[in-house]
């Protein structure tokens, strides 16, 4: 699904992608072109070139465990600022506390994506549209309503 939607956004595709020693092992990592503006504003302004995706079918929300152990594979000084986890129903309330506080810490982004917002993407590349947009707002969205 995200090499159908997004393929043409990414120089490289690598699954099951571990780090040199072994310790991290990320679902999927994609380098970054800088095609339409969401993935520019990844790289210019979080300092990326790779964009970590994990995928979690999960009956459950997300824990904020989940988040913290995701950070550990993001890493400024290798470009790797950004994840996006995808899960059957989102972040808890806590998932998104920890997210929030990352981001505002450490400037290491994680988003959301639920089933809902995989559907509407799918929908949105088959009637011609960019879903990359879809992403756009829905980071918009999140950094507007961080408070201080």
């Amino acid at each position: 699904i995200i090499k159908f939607l997004f393929g043409t956004e990414f120089t490289r595709m690598e699954e099951q992608s571990s780090t040199e020693d072994r310790m991290f092992r990320m679902d999927l990592i994609c380098g970054l072109k800088e095609t339409s503006e969401f993935w520019k504003i990844l790289i210019h302004h979080y300092n990326t070139r790779f964009v970590v995706f994990e995928f979690k079918n999960y009956e459950d929300k997300i824990d904020q465990n989940l988040i913290y152990i995701t950070e550990k594979y993001l890493y400024n000084a290798v470009l790797r600022n950004v994840a996006i986890i995808i899960s059957r129903k989102g972040f808890s309330y806590n998932a998104h506390k920890a997210a929030t506080g990352i981001l505002t810490e450490s400037g290491k982004l994680i988003v959301e994506l639920k089933d809902n917002d995989i559907i509407t993407m799918l929908r949105m590349k088959s009637d011609g549209q960019d879903a990359s947009d879809y992403l756009l707002d829905i980071l918009e969205q999140y950094l507007i309503s961080i408070s201080k």
